[in-house]
């Protein structure tokens, strides 16, 4: 447990075009240097993109959220002066941090011109099962069971 104890998690406030928390989480998340006005237009040009395919862009985000978020990740533990990698079942709000931390930088890591163009990108990527984003969920798991070996009996 930290020193301080546990930390509060903060309500945020539903985005007001689809009034959603996903959404409007992933537009902090996406946010830089407090600049929310841009960070939103960035997240709203990024579905027009994903309605302009004919799709929901919501409902495709949802389930790109979904397929990126893991269930398992390893963690570092000291075990007999050696240091190995332990998988443990990720909590829903851990799991959630990083599956938007691992669209939005699979994002900016993408070539397309502009960051509202990437992001669109990635989340159709995600929603497809394929991208950078599933990738890097991918591995973590493929890491945490082949280190099951050292997983704590229950």
């Amino acid at each position: 447990m930290a020193r301080g104890g546990k930390v509060k998690r903060r309500d945020v406030n539903l985005d007001p075009l689809y009034k959603s928390e996903l959404v409007a989480r992933l537009i902090r998340s996406i946010m830089y240097s407090g600049k929310l006005s841009v960070a939103t237009k960035i997240v709203y040009e990024a579905f027009n993109i994903i309605s302009s395919k004919d799709l929901n862009p919501l409902d495709v985000y949802t389930q790109a959220f979904k397929n990126v978020s893991p269930t398992l990740i390893t963690r570092p533990r000291r075990v007999g002066g050696a240091i190995q990698q332990i998988p443990v079942e990720v909590d829903e709000h851990r799991a959630s941090v990083l599956a938007r931390q691992w669209l939005r930088s699979a994002a900016r890591a993408r070539n397309e011109k502009t960051m509202s163009e990437k992001l669109a990108a990635e989340i159709l990527a995600a929603y497809q099962n394929t991208g950078a984003a599933i990738k890097k969920k991918e591995d973590n798991q493929k890491m945490a069971k082949s280190n099951n070996v050292f997983a704590p009996v229950l």
